[in-house]
């Protein structure tokens, strides 16, 4: 390890530094503690795979060693790369980056032998969770010396970058050739191709952003809060209806509503609550703003990356069981299990089951739907009755059901795998909740109690009819009542299985549908 040594140059980050740029690295380091803070550079994306910061210094010197000021989730750098005055690159440090903890400064020796004025740090930001952040970088020259930063570029930015004047003297943006500018989820492609430097980086990042972004006035949609995003605390889905917006991440629930350019808003979680504010980027596709807990002044960032739409081609079978059981002398028995055996060989079909035993864990299970990327069709299996679901902690009634499953924008249908769920007030709830989702087709399952027999040949038909022969659910729901005589209200006389009294119901729309998502 280097000493820390006297500071030569001491430069202040570039002028109008926009919070988590490229730029936040240049300087002598500005960042005070560990944390996400926007006097750092940070990614478009966290947890992504391969990310650079290059950096550009005030004089050509010969490097013996690097300074780098990690202050969030340290040990994702990889490789340092020098470049002299002829573009010539040389692999100055190669291994495992020493970062531990929440923040680190970590000093790597450098073997170049050349005068330098570039550095390249190059992340694996895989091998580290969450956001790698990076406030400043010194550079040790073979006098003693150490140097900061005059500029600094990145593979990619959470900062929203700025258009330079220079694009008002373009051509108009779609006369461009868009293969610059390949992928919708950042620069990754074009700053690998271009790798420019200080105004020529500025330019090429604006004018790649202005390609992925142009479209014509007919098919422009204005950035919207609605959808999944991968935020600061975990998933996030929100939905829009009018002037509220509202939605669940990993820990709670939110409800706001758009104030000039923010969407301010409520959190609550099992045992804390606080506000906050989001602003939305000027591409829809990430956000960050503040929150705190009530009773406390201070703020703390959050902020979040648009997840990639719903895959239409995947289906998710979902199986959420409580516990059939009694008692210990009770024989085990798991119908999500048998669902999972017959319907995971299939190719397009994704089945998860999670197993719930009171009303939290149902919403904890509940809230988490949104974040999977396909449809889902819901299957709840449990005893129940018209007043509810059944768990090991009690009734759970029919509105906590409805109102845990309304964020859930991807949900096609939910099948209640469970007596009599059907004779109350569960379908209505539960379809006026979640109708207002464009894809969401309807409730179905049992309004009496139903035959076991007769209940299981009933649900292996129907779901696969849904998954394998991929009818839509009303269409599934008509065809399982021609083929299965006893899945109706009525049977011939003598019949071994009784009347199932299987259910359809699909929401009523009196108005124009809230498309999925919001």
């Amino acid at each position: 390890m280097l000493p820390l040594l006297l500071t030569l140059a001491t430069l202040a980050p570039q002028d109008d530094a926009r919070g988590w740029g490229p730029e936040q690295a240049t300087g002598a380091p500005d960042t005070a503690t560990a944390g996400d803070n926007q006097t750092a550079w940070a990614s478009r994306r966290r947890n992504g795979s391969s990310e650079w910061l290059e950096l550009r210094y005030p004089e050509a010197v010969t490097p013996v060693g690097v300074r780098v000021f990690e202050t969030f989730n340290p040990g994702a750098l990889v490789q340092v790369v020098a470049i002299d005055a002829d573009g010539a690159e040389h692999v100055a440090w190669k291994g495992t980056d020493p970062g531990v903890g929440d923040q680190d400064v970590v000093v790597l020796p450098l073997a170049v032998g050349v005068p330098i004025q570039r550095l390249r740090l190059e992340l694996d930001c895989s091998r580290v969770r969450g956001w790698n952040e990076i406030d400043a970088v010194g550079l040790h020259d073979t006098e003693g010396r150490l140097w900061w930063a005059s500029s600094a570029t990145a593979s990619s930015t959470f900062a929203q970058a700025e258009a330079p004047s220079v694009l008002r003297e373009l051509p108009p943006v779609t006369t461009l050739d868009p293969s610059w500018a390949t992928r919708a989820d950042g620069l990754l492609e074009l700053y690998g191709k271009a790798r420019a430097s200080g105004a020529e980086a500025e330019f090429v990042t604006a004018l790649a952003e202005e390609v992925l972004l142009a479209q014509s006035d007919e098919s422009r949609v204005a950035p919207t809060f609605a959808g999944r995003w991968d935020t600061s605390f975990g998933p996030m889905n929100l939905t829009v209806e009018g002037e509220v917006i509202s939605g669940t991440y990993a820990a709670g629930s939110i409800e706001g509503k758009l104030e000039e350019v923010r969407l301010v808003f409520r959190f609550t979680e099992a045992d804390v609550a606080g506000d906050g504010w989001f602003e939305l980027a000027t591409d829809g596709q990430s956000f960050a703003g503040q929150w705190h807990n009530d009773g406390v002044t201070s703020l703390s960032a959050w902020r979040g990356t648009r997840m990639a739409e719903v895959q239409t081609d995947v289906t998710w079978l979902v199986v959420f069981e409580a516990p059939w059981e009694h008692g210990l002398a009770d024989t085990p028995y798991a119908f999500g299990g048998m669902l999972e055996a017959i319907f995971s060989h299939k190719s397009n079909v994704r089945v998860r089951r999670r197993s719930y035993t009171d009303a939290t864990s149902f919403e904890n299970w509940a809230r988490q739907l949104a974040w999977l990327d396909g449809e889902v069709i819901l299957v709840v299996a449990t005893h129940a009755t018209s007043k509810g679901l059944q768990s090991q902690d009690g009734l759970i009634p029919p509105e906590v059901v409805a109102k845990a499953l309304a964020g859930a924008s991807n949900l096609r249908l939910v099948h209640f795998s469970a007596c009599e769920a059907m004779a109350g007030d569960m379908p209505k709830l539960v379809n006026e909740a979640c109708g207002k989702h464009e894809t969401f087709a309807g409730v179905s399952g049992y309004d009496i109690s139903v035959d076991w027999m007769g209940s299981a040949l009933t649900e292996f038909t129907y779901q696969d009819l849904l998954l394998g022969r991929r009818l839509e659910p009303a269409k599934a729901a008509d065809e399982l009542l021609k083929l299965l005589e006893f899945a109706g209200d009525t049977v011939r006389p003598a019949s071994a299985i009784p009347a199932s009294h299987f259910r359809f119901e699909a929401p009523t729309r009196s108005e124009a549908p809230v498309p999925a998502g919001g």
